[in-house]
C-alpha cells in the first residue's frame, strides 16, 4: 500500500535504494479496484468500483489499517488520513480507531479477542440449522444467554461484539470447529482452554462444526488417502470413526466443491463484516 523503499527499520542499516522520508504510494487505487472486483465476482459485495472515481481522500480511513500494520505504521496512517493528532484520528473513526493501530497493551489485545468471540457467536446464530456436533446444546445455551443482545436491531458495532464476547469467554474458534470450552467432557484434555492439537471435532461435547468446517474435515480425510499408504489409511480411518456422517454428507462432492464450501465460509464472514461497517 505504500512505497517499499521508504522504510528504514529501527536499528538497522538503510536498505539499498531507501528514500530519506515517508512517501505514500498512489498505486493503492489499482490495488483497491482489483480487490473490489475480486470480491464482487465472488458475490461478497454487491458492486465493484468499475466506473467509479476513487481518490485518497475517499478511502483514507478504509485503507488506514494497511498502513498501520507496517513499519512506521502510525506515522503512515496519520499521513494518509491527514490526521495531526490521536484525538483527531479518534474523531474520524470512533471506537474503530483501535483497529487501525496494532494493539500494544494487554487491554487492547483483550478487546480484539472479545470482538472475535462476539463475531463467531453471531455467525453461529445465523447458520444454526446447518451446524452439527455434540456441542450444540452448549451453543444453544450460549445463544439463549445472549439473545437480548443478539435480538437488538441496532447495528452490530465493535462495542456490541465485545460485549457478546465478554458474555461468552469460553468460545474459541478453531480450524475444524467452534469450541464452547468447558472442562467437563473436554476430550482434548485442556485444563484452561481448548488444546486444538488434540481436538476431537464433532465428537467432543464442546464442539460445533459449520458446513465449512465439515468440508475442510472431509478434505483432510481424503488427503490422508493420497497417496494410498498404511499410515494414510490409518489417519483417514481415525477421522472417519470420529465423524462417519461427514464422509456420507459429502460423498457426491468433488475436492474443488469442498474447497468452494470452505472459501464460502470466509466470504460470508467478510460480507457480514462489510455490512456492519457500512
Amino acid at each position: 500500500m505504500f512505497d517499499q523503499r521508504l522504510a528504514v527499520p529501527f536499528g538497522k542499516e538503510p536498505r539499498s535504494g531507501a528514500r530519506d522520508g515517508l512517501y505514500l504510494d498512489t498505486s493503492f487505487d489499482k490495488l483497491l479496484r482489483n480487490a473490489a472486483s475480486l470480491l464482487f465476482d465472488r458475490g461478497v459485495i454487491t458492486r465493484s468500483l468499475e466506473g467509479t472515481k476513487v481518490n485518497a481522500r475517499q478511502v483514507r480511513i478504509t485503507c488506514g489499517q494497511a498502513y498501520a500494520s507496517r513499519e512506521h505504521g502510525a506515522a503512515l496512517a496519520a499521513a494518509y488520513g491527514q490526521w495531526d493528532s490521536r484525538q483527531v484520528a479518534a474523531g474520524y473513526v470512533g471506537d474503530v480507531y483501535k483497529r487501525l493501530i496494532t494493539p500494544v497493551d494487554p487491554e487492547d489485545v483483550d478487546d480484539e479477542i472479545m470482538m472475535s468471540k462476539g463475531e463467531a457467536l453471531v455467525a453461529a446464530r445465523n447458520q444454526r440449522p446447518l451446524l452439527t456436533g455434540r456441542g450444540l446444546p452448549r451453543l444453544d445455551e450460549a445463544l439463549e444467554r445472549s439473545e437480548p443482545k443478539l435480538a437488538n436491531p441496532a447495528p452490530l458495532t465493535p462495542a456490541r461484539k465485545r460485549a457478546l464476547g465478554k458474555t461468552n469467554r469460553n468460545l474459541h474458534q478453531g480450524t475444524l470447529t467452534l469450541c464452547l470450552w468447558q472442562l467437563e467432557g473436554a476430550m482434548c484434555g485442556g485444563q484452561a482452554g481448548p488444546d486444538f492439537a488434540r481436538c476431537a471435532p464433532g465428537e467432543c461435547r464442546n464442539s460445533v462444526m459449520t458446513p465449512g468446517n465439515r468440508a475442510r474435515y472431509e478434505l483432510m480425510r481424503r488427503q490422508y488417502l493420497t497417496p494410498d499408504t498404511v499410515v494414510g489409511r490409518r489417519g483417514a480411518a481415525r477421522l472417519d470413526n470420529l465423524n462417519p456422517d461427514i464422509k456420507v454428507e459429502f460423498a457426491d462432492k468433488t475436492d474443488d466443491e469442498l474447497r468452494d464450501l470452505v472459501k464460502q465460509q470466509y466470504d460470508n464472514w467478510v460480507a457480514a463484516t462489510l455490512q456492519v461497517s457500512q
